[in-house]
């Protein structure tokens, strides 16, 4: 990973180039709009990214795409996952709401963990979930809101799954809450 990183910020087409000048590359904004991007980048102070989202000029999908492409990082659509309660065990909720992450697949044959993050080059957060895992990573781009509502979503999901389950191993406590539901009714 550190030969990635290397990679991206030695070559000095990628340190000139911005996640705007990607959209426009792909043609999805246009020139004016892309200097109108740019000055008000310089007159505000604001993050580029953030002003092509509000002025509507491009969506979070083609931002999050554009700065894969930029950072040579694979971008991912959570949606589009199915996580299996296994793989987001890998991951302890705490763990992955600090780093901004969600493990999302395990390759098989080389025991990959492919874990969406909102800041892929993150070297540390890379370093401690292989340690934590025992797994190699392979860091996907997703947006930082998209991880957030799904660990959740994927996180309480599971707990809710491990309480019924408890619920139901235990008949004659499931007969007194119910019990005790009934009166306090």
């Amino acid at each position: 990973m550190v030969v990635l990183l290397y990679n991206v910020m030695s070559d000095p087409a990628h340190s000139q180039r911005s996640v705007a000048d990607v959209l426009f590359e792909r043609k999805i904004i246009t020139a004016d709009q892309l200097e109108l991007v740019r000055m008000e980048s310089v007159n505000s102070g604001e993050d580029l990214e953030k002003i092509l989202l509000d002025h509507g000029f491009a969506t979070k999908q083609d931002v999050t795409n554009a700065r894969a492409a930029l950072f040579n990082i694979p971008p991912v659509d959570l949606a589009d996952e199915v996580i299996s309660s296994e793989i987001l065990g890998m991951v302890p909720e705490i763990v992955a709401r600090r780093y901004q992450v969600l493990p999302f697949a395990l390759e098989a044959g080389t025991g990959i963990l492919s874990v969406a993050m909102a800041d892929p080059l993150d070297l540390e957060a890379i370093s401690f979930l292989e340690k934590k895992t025992g797994k190699r990573i392979k860091p996907f781009l997703a947006p930082a809101d998209a991880i957030a509502l799904l660990i959740d979503e994927r996180y309480n999901q599971g707990l809710a799954t491990q309480v019924t389950a408890a619920i139901k191993e235990t008949p004659i406590e499931e007969a007194k809450i119910s019990a005790d539901l009934d009166i306090a009714r």
